[in-house]
């Protein structure tokens, strides 16, 4: 018997993105596999955006669904609003100004397809410039998100891979089961650094659903100077400081806090995929690291020195940072 296609619902959240729109816009209406329905959240655009959905809405095959935040709220709810009014099995993230691959869907699907077991994908992507030409780079090249991260990823614990090496869970790159919604929303994160894609991600993997990486670029991922998040490339100089010198971004009580947040709303009974009680120990252990990690700015000479000993025999720096090189980060230039 013939499986039955995937319902797939494409979900945008645009704000005075005229300039790239229309581009990324042609890139899903020219998909080898077309989405059942695009629903677009709009934050109070003051540009031509809604004129350029409305538009593109009268001359594409499928449904096209516009909704209009009439109070700016942000990008998080904005995407999040984008979400939830989804009906497809599938949510393929798209945000409004980049350029997709045109067989982006039919790949997703595949892997769906292929991988009952799956829950949600993502994939890796070219960056482009302002003008749309290829920067030479891939988002997980300037993410130093290399090959055995990569494979412990997918052969261990997802949740520890991604407290321990950061994650590569970039939204234009993401699609997930929408069964997970009513775990996920409302998303509770004021963190600039913990945007609706990390806690889509965090709180699938704290939920034992697994998650499958596309090494494949899908996505043309545009760099300019309006964007909410980047990854501009690097030079030779910056990739090796960045190597050696951690982003001290994501150090920091806000991004600790979100972690608490998802460990409070995972269910209290444990489900088939995963133990909820370890994860939750997870979550909590990798923030009380963040917080152990930004006191130590506070303190001088050999009480730094000492506190930083304390929490390398605790083994915390091995399994929620770069181990030795996070301690000794921490000591010589602390947050």
């Amino acid at each position: 018997m013939k499986k039955k296609s995937i319902c797939i619902s494409v979900a945008m959240a645009t704000y005075n993105g005229g300039e790239f729109l229309q581009q990324q816009l042609n890139s899903i209406a020219d998909q080898t596999r077309l989405p059942d329905e695009l629903i677009v959240s709009d934050d109070s655009s003051s540009d031509e955006t809604l004129e350029i959905l409305k538009k593109y809405s009268e001359h594409v095959s499928f449904k096209v669904i516009i909704l209009t935040l009439y109070e700016h709220a942000g990008l998080i709810k904005n995407f999040e609003n984008a979400i939830l009014h989804c009906s497809g099995q599938v949510v393929v993230l798209s945000d409004q100004d980049d350029i997709w691959e045109k067989y982006k869907i039919e790949h997703i699907i595949r892997k769906f397809n292929e991988n009952e077991g799956i829950n949600y994908v993502f994939s890796n992507a070219d960056l482009i410039n302002q003008t749309g030409e290829k920067m030479g780079c891939n988002l997980w090249e300037q993410r130093f998100y290399t090959e055995k991260m990569l494979n412990k990823y997918c052969y261990e614990n997802q949740l520890e891979a991604m407290l321990r090496d950061g994650h590569v869970l970039y939204g234009m790159t993401m699609a997930f089961k929408s069964t997970y919604n009513h775990y996920i929303f409302p998303i509770e994160s004021n963190s600039k650094e913990f945007t609706h894609d990390v806690w889509i991600g965090f709180m699938m993997a704290a939920l034992g659903a697994q998650g499958m990486p596309i090494s494949e670029s899908l996505v043309s991922y545009r760099q300019h100077e309006s964007q909410v998040v980047g990854a501009t490339k690097l030079s030779i100089y910056k990739r090796i400081i960045t190597r050696i010198f951690e982003n001290k971004n994501v150090l920091n009580l806000g991004y600790a806090d979100v972690l608490e947040v998802i460990a409070n709303r995972l269910p209290e009974t444990n489900n088939e995929n995963c133990d909820l009680s370890s994860a939750k120990i997870l979550l909590r252990e990798k923030a009380f690291h963040l917080r152990a990690r930004a006191k130590i700015s506070s303190l001088r000479g050999f009480k730094r020195l000492a506190f930083i000993f304390l929490e390398v025999k605790s083994g915390r720096y091995s399994r929620y940072s770069k181990s030795l090189v996070s301690a000794f980060n921490d000591f010589v230039f602390p947050m």
